[in-house]
């Protein structure tokens, strides 16, 4: 029920610590560079942040209509119960 919440969450904990660690790269030594090798492990990290973030939301949103669902044919059987005449 909650697989993509938590796979979300163990995906985003893995993904912080590559963007982190892609920050720690060093700037090249040539100064013409306009791109510096960190440019292309810190694009992807923040991707991978972001895709996890999509995946918790979706999870959540996705365990909420569950859970509303569930409670709307509770409501539903709850209610034929009760019109349903008693027999003795």
């Amino acid at each position: 029920m909650y697989k993509d919440v938590i796979g979300g969450a163990v995906s985003l904990i893995i993904a912080l610590l590559y963007t982190i660690f892609a920050f720690q790269i060093p700037d090249s030594n040539y100064s013409s560079d306009v791109i510096q090798p960190n440019f292309f492990p810190i694009l992807i990290g923040f991707a991978w942040v972001l895709t996890s973030l999509i995946l918790i939301i979706k999870g959540y949103m996705s365990v909420q209509k569950l859970k509303s669902e569930q409670l709307k044919e509770q409501s539903e059987l709850d209610g034929e119960k009760n019109n349903q005449p008693e027999s003795e």
